[in-house]
């Protein structure tokens, strides 16, 4: 295939809404790709949406390389390929055209680095210390992530972290990991303050030793828009109950945090 052919190839196994196929087209048409350049030559600060987009469907093909290597399914390929429709949605909507950005991140997923694995996203990581549990920096761990797509719920949690401990021992044998760990605003200690004891979030956060905080305004970026900043919010709809909350504290000068916290592999 060419370089154009396996770009529309991804193009139309990955779920992207149909809302960007003129545009697209029209791009894929008129662009020149290197083939030489791989998702680790490629330049992350590239602020070229349109060829950020056909660049990183162009290295698809080399990910789905290694997950036949690896004996990884392709429903697990595309599940965890499905991140880049959702940050094309988010950076298009901000850039007001067809962008994909928040290419570092994305790049653990052509790598082999992340997987998405039922409803959360597990990649590998050795940037933790959990010194009361034994873990220093540099040592190996499974770093949690949680896409945005619907409910946090607590069964389907303990599936996907199931599902991951089986997964990385069969696929990874010779990564040797203890813990699993997680650096969200999902495990922002004002959370209990603002939410129910019953709810989705809080009880994502009880799996989870939280071992420290840190302040961030993170929270505004996933309950508002990306990239939003507090001087912005007063002019922003907060269309959920949350969002009225979150976005009453922000005004009032309240602080917000990320959690960072671990959960050891036998206690699933």
């Amino acid at each position: 295939m060419t370089s154009k052919e396996i770009i529309k190839k991804w193009y139309n196994k990955i779920a992207f809404s149909r809302y960007y196929d003129a545009e697209f087209l029209s791009v894929l048409k008129n662009c020149e790709i290197d083939d030489n350049l791989t998702i680790d030559t490629y330049d992350l600060n590239c602020e070229d949406g349109k060829k950020n987009l056909l660049y990183f469907l162009y290295f698809c093909e080399e990910t789905e390389k290694f997950y036949k290597k690896q004996g990884i399914s392709e429903d697990v390929l595309l599940d965890t390929l499905g991140d880049i429709p959702r940050w094309l949605d988010i950076w298009s909507e901000l850039k007001g055209g067809l962008y994909l950005g928040e290419l570092e991140w994305l790049s653990q997923h052509l790598r082999g680095k992340l997987f998405k694995l039922g409803r959360l996203q597990f990649c590998f990581a050795d940037n933790y210390e959990f010194l009361d549990r034994g873990i220093k920096k540099g040592d190996a761990v499974i770093d949690v992530h949680i896409p945005a797509v619907g409910p946090l719920l607590a069964d389907e949690c303990i599936k996907s972290l199931d599902y991951a401990k089986d997964f990385f021992t069969r696929h990874f044998p010779d990564y040797k990991w203890e813990v699993f760990t997680c650096h969200s605003w999902l495990l922002g200690e004002e959370l209990r303050e603002l939410l129910d004891e019953g709810s989705n979030i809080i009880k994502f956060q009880k799996f989870f030793t939280i071992a420290s905080q840190c302040e961030s305004d993170a929270i505004l970026g996933y309950t508002f828009r990306w990239k939003i900043k507090r001087e912005e919010l007063p002019s922003i709809e907060a269309d959920s109950s949350f969002a009225k909350k979150v976005k009453k504290r922000a005004l009032n000068g309240g602080i917000f945090h990320e959690g960072i916290g671990y959960i050891n592999k036998n206690c699933i």
